[in-house]
C-alpha cells in the first residue's frame, strides 16, 4: 500500500509538471506563465470560473485528456491503456473495491498537522473538535496525527501512534462546514480590526458576516442584470428623436375619470359551455 501511494505520489508530480506547461488560455483570468504584458490583461476582470468549476475543469483535463493521449515515454500508448494492460496482468495489485479500502486511501493525500489533546478536545486552525476517546488519549500525554481536507473542516481524521484512524467532528456541532480558504480569509479580516487572539466563536461570526455580504452582493448582481443597464431608458420602451416630444401616459386617476360608471356595461358575445 505505502509503495502504490509513493508511486502514485511521483506519477501526481509528474502530471502536475506537465500540466503547468499546457496553455490555459482558454481559461477566462489565467495570468499567463510569463510576468511580461501582464498589466495589459487584467486577470481579475475577465476571472469567471469558481474554485469549484476549475476543480472540475482539473479533473477533466487530467482524467480525460491527458490520460487518453499519447505519450513518447510509453512508445506512444496512453496512459488509461496501460493501466489497463497491467490491471489485467496483475489482478492482485488494484485497491480493493470497498468503502473502507476508498476511504483509507484518501486519507494518504490529505495534508498532515499535529496536536496534543488538551482538556477541552482537539485545537486546529482556531477550531475546537471534540471525540470522547480523547478523554483517554490525554491520559496517554503523546502527540496525534491530525489528517484534515481543505475543503471541509467540520470534519477531521485523528490518529494515536500505533492506532487507526478516527472521524472527530466540531465540539459544538450547530456549526457550519467551513474550508481551509474561508477560515483563513475571516482570520485576516479580524487580524486587520486589530484582533490579537482569536477564537473559535470569532471566527464564525466574521465568516458569517462575509457569507451574508457575498449572498447581498449575488442578489443585486442578479437584481441589476433582470433590470438592464438603464432601467429608466428600459421602461420607456421606445428611445425617442431628441427632437420629438414624448407625451407622457395618462395617469391613474385620469384613466378613472374617463369611465362612466352611471351606463350598464356593455354586453359581449360570450361561448357558453
Amino acid at each position: 500500500m505505502r509503495a502504490l501511494i509513493f508511486l502514485l505520489n511521483q506519477q501526481l508530480k509528474v502530471i502536475l509538471a506537465k500540466i503547468s506547461r499546457i496553455p490555459a488560455d482558454p481559461l477566462p483570468g489565467t495570468t499567463g506563465s510569463s510576468p511580461k504584458g501582464r498589466k495589459t490583461r487584467p486577470p481579475e476582470k475577465q476571472a469567471a470560473l469558481t474554485l469549484q468549476e476549475f476543480e472540475r475543469w482539473l479533473a477533466l483535463e487530467i482524467g480525460q485528456r491527458y490520460h487518453h493521449s499519447a505519450h513518447r515515454g510509453l512508445h506512444g500508448s496512453t496512459h488509461s491503456s496501460m493501466w489497463d494492460a497491467l490491471n489485467s496482468a496483475n489482478v492482485t495489485s488494484r485497491l480493493p473495491a470497498t468503502p473502507e479500502a476508498e476511504w483509507q486511501f484518501l486519507l494518504q493525500f490529505l495534508p498532515i498537522a499535529r496536536r496534543t489533546i488538551q482538556a477541552n478536545g482537539l485545537t486546529l486552525f482556531h477550531l475546537r473538535y471534540w471525540h470522547p476517546i480523547f478523554a483517554a488519549w490525554r491520559l496517554e500525554r503523546r502527540t496525534v496525527m491530525v489528517r484534515y481536507h481543505p475543503e471541509d473542516l467540520s470534519r477531521i481524521f485523528v490518529r494515536l501512534s500505533g492506532k487507526d484512524f478516527i472521524e472527530v467532528r466540531f465540539a459544538d456541532l450547530r456549526h457550519p462546514p467551513i474550508s481551509l480558504w474561508e477560515q483563513r480569509s475571516a482570520v485576516l479580516h479580524l487580524r486587520a480590526q486589530g484582533h490579537a487572539l482569536i477564537s473559535e466563536a470569532m471566527v464564525f461570526r466574521a465568516l458569517e458576516e462575509q457569507r451574508r455580504l457575498v449572498a447581498q452582493a449575488q442578489r443585486s448582481t442578479r437584481r441589476a442584470k433582470r433590470q438592464g443597464p438603464d432601467p429608466d431608458r428600459r421602461r420607456s420602451g421606445k428611445i425617442a428623436h431628441p427632437g420629438t416630444v414624448v407625451p407622457e401616459p395618462p395617469s391613474v386617476d385620469q384613466s378613472a375619470e374617463a369611465v362612466d360608471y352611471s351606463k350598464p356595461a356593455p354586453a359581449y358575445d360570450a361561448e357558453q359551455w
